[in-house]
């Protein structure tokens, strides 16, 4: 599941610097599937990240997430040699998506799909030798 398409980066970027790093064909359009790629690989970073704490995809996608995969793919697409904001913007995305993974950070409302969340509890019964039983039968084999 993607959690921002071409129209969300278009959105945030504009459409001229959309256009600048997806139009690999020189043909003035955005390539789509130069769009989708790195789309999907920005999600495919994000389930990696947050997938410690939550069950992944995260649905519905809190906008934040939508933020950082917008950012996420800015960069990939940006390829090499990405300016600085454009780097900035990446590793604070990234640094974000660890305090979330650490749970240090909540998603909010989307904590009802923590991966964590079915806990594990044991019962046992009363022990047969309690304390006074146990001091009692230990004396006995001095």
């Amino acid at each position: 599941m993607a959690y921002c398409s071409l129209t969300d980066l278009i959105d945030r970027f504009g459409e001229r610097e959309i256009l600048v790093l997806t139009d690999r064909d020189k043909d003035g359009v955005a390539d789509t599937a130069v769009a989708d790629a790195a789309i999907s690989d920005a999600s495919a970073e994000i389930d990696l990240r947050v997938g410690q704490r939550y069950r992944v995809p995260v649905a519905p996608t809190p906008p934040i997430l939508r933020s950082f995969a917008c950012d996420i793919a800015r960069y990939r697409l940006a390829g090499e040699r990405p300016h600085d904001q454009i780097a900035q913007r990446y590793r604070d995305a990234i640094a974000s998506l660890e305090l979330i993974a650490n749970g240090q950070v909540s998603l909010g409302a989307g904590d009802a799909s923590l991966a964590g969340q079915s806990r594990v509890s044991f019962s046992a019964p009363a022990p047969v030798f309690g304390d006074k039983e146990q001091c009692s039968f230990m004396g006995d084999l001095r």
